[in-house]
């Protein structure tokens, strides 16, 4: 099973630097993977959250915020979706209306609190405070999901290792008997 999940890996990382379009679609599916896909959400939201706020902080507009912002995201999936809701946002639309209407960009800001947060910094257009409590929500999920995942992973771990501990007692005392 090793050797199938690290060829497995392997093959997955050769098509990953191979097509953009096929690295996108990849990025995308490992997005909607149960368990971890959420995490990796919640870890690229929360980059691109506290880009934001660093930049606008420093007086940057939104639009050129986004352009910068785009490579810190390193989920292809999501920089297509940031780059779609900056095109938007060039064009004249507010950051909330682009978010909503975009497709791609409906799932990386899929958190209602997203929108209404966005909103109400455009109504006062303080988008500093506004990014950095988004990337404080973010990173708070993300720990939380992450010591959820690890208070499920744990004692299966443990008893993997009693299993295989266990086994190799048997293997070895069996002869003797």
């Amino acid at each position: 099973t090793c050797v199938t999940a690290f060829a497995l890996g392997a093959i997955l990382t050769l098509v990953r630097t191979g097509s953009p379009s096929i690295a996108r679609s990849l990025d995308r599916f490992r997005l909607r993977l149960p368990i971890t896909g959420r995490l990796e959400l919640l870890v690229q939201r929360e980059a691109l959250y506290e880009t934001l706020a660093l930049l606008t902080s420093a007086g940057i507009a939104v639009d050129q915020a986004l352009a910068l912002a785009h490579d810190s995201v390193s989920n292809r999936a999501i920089a297509a979706g940031v780059a779609s809701v900056r095109a938007r946002v060039q064009g004249g639309m507010r950051l909330s209306e682009a978010i909503g209407r975009d497709r791609p960009a409906r799932c990386i800001f899929a958190d209602p609190l997203d929108g209404a947060m966005l909103r109400a910094a455009e109504f006062t257009g303080n988008y500093p405070r506004a990014f950095s409590r988004l990337a404080a929500d973010a990173a708070g999920e993300h720990s939380h999901r992450a010591a959820l995942l690890s208070s499920i992973v744990e004692p299966l771990t443990t008893l993997f290792v009693a299993l295989l501990v266990g086994t190799t007692v048997l293997a070895l005392y069996q002869p003797i008997l």
